[in-house]
């Protein structure tokens, strides 16, 4: 099971990169400008004396050709590529092995329908977000591949997608999974979804709103407390570098990372969902999001002005890691050895390839 979840888990993966680059580039000037180059090169290939340079025609030959095949993956359809390939590797599978995969990649949707419906309705990080993308493209992979899906799945989807109807990716680049279901869902997917998502948009609008004031108030308890620790940690512990007080640094610097990860990802929230439903930003939220980045702001501050004893606290850490790690390769080598001279296997081909495996680890972690 283990094994499954994590091929699934690599999929997902797999599925979500192009889906993201195809909404990123949905969102960017960028294919305008590509078009314009294609549509030059294209006219040089005709007409290369227009060139200021003599250029061979087979260098033009050779640029089209490269242009050819990366505009493949340029016209915002990378993800329903990557889709198509996926259906023919599963064309491959013999039946048995087909059912028992359609079988445990069910079990797998229908765990991670649950894990992802269980999420708080405010995410507050990235990987939340990506969370619920994963889902949706999975799920749409499945009815591609297999044709049908159980309805549950599907219902457990459209719950989701009615929670998280519109959160931020990356930038002011927006997860809207009507939009993505009208451009690669099938039909019997899209006849599923009954949700209002416009209001859903709204409702959860409003809810950001109310919960905005209550969330400044958290956040400055939380970042006035962390910057009084942080601050204490590392003034009174300058010089001391045992493991519980690097332990502890560590720990309050992934706590401000953490900090700054939330509110970075709760303005992006609220900014891009007025700027994609098109709507002003009134003075109460406006004044939100100032202070939200006044937090964010002092976390930054912190960070720029303690760069050299953050580093070294980092790579004090990093040192202990490499220690223990050297320790047990010794230990493991010393095994290797013992073991081989009992067993009298000193001069078999594995023996020699494990030991010659740790010298180079050995030579890696100590230098030359």
């Amino acid at each position: 099971n283990s094994l499954f979840q994590l091929m699934f888990n690599y999929i997902a993966d797999l599925m979500f990169m192009p889906l993201l680059f195809d909404v990123v580039l949905t969102n960017s000037k960028f294919k305008t400008y590509w078009k314009f180059y294609v549509k030059q090169i294209r006219a040089l290939k005709l007409n290369p004396k227009k060139l200021t340079k003599p250029v061979k025609t087979d260098q033009i030959y050779d640029l089209n050709k490269a242009i050819d095949e990366i505009a493949i993956w340029l016209d915002e359809n990378a993800y329903k590529h990557v889709l198509e390939a996926m259906f023919n590797a599963k064309q491959k599978l013999v039946m048995e092995s087909a059912t028992m995969f359609a079988d445990r990649f069910l079990k797998y949707l229908k765990q991670r329908t649950t894990e992802t419906a269980g999420l708080s309705a405010s995410l507050s990080s990235n990987d939340e977000t990506t969370t619920v993308v994963k889902l949706n493209a999975m799920v749409n992979l499945y009815h591609y591949m297999f044709v049908s899906i159980d309805k549950s799945v599907l219902k457990g989807l459209m719950d989701v997608n009615e929670k998280f109807c519109g959160v931020p990716l990356m930038g002011k680049v927006l997860w809207i999974p009507d939009d993505f279901f009208r451009k690669y869902g099938h039909k019997t997917i899209r006849d599923c979804d009954r949700n209002d998502y416009r209001k859903a948009r709204d409702a959860h609008l409003t809810y950001r709103r109310k919960s905005l004031a209550k969330d400044i108030l958290v956040y400055c308890i939380q970042i006035s407390s962390w910057l009084v620790r942080i601050g204490a940690a590392f003034k009174s512990t300058k010089h001391d570098t045992t493991l519980d007080v690097l332990r502890q640094k560590c720990g309050l610097i992934f706590e401000g990372i953490h900090y700054a990860q939330e509110i970075s990802f709760l303005v992006q929230s609220v900014t891009s969902l007025h700027w994609y439903m098109q709507e002003s930003i009134n003075r109460q939220m406006f004044q939100a999001v100032g202070k939200l980045l006044e937090y964010l702001q002092c976390v930054n501050n912190f960070f720029d002005s303690n760069q050299q004893a953050i580093s070294e606290t980092n790579q004090f850490i990093i040192q202990h890691l490499q220690h223990k790690i050297f320790i047990i390769v010794v230990n493991s080598k010393k095994k290797l050895i013992t073991e081989a001279k009992q067993a009298k296997a000193k001069k078999s081909e594995v023996f020699i390839d494990k030991l010659s495996a740790f010298h180079v680890i050995e030579r890696c972690m100590s230098g030359p």
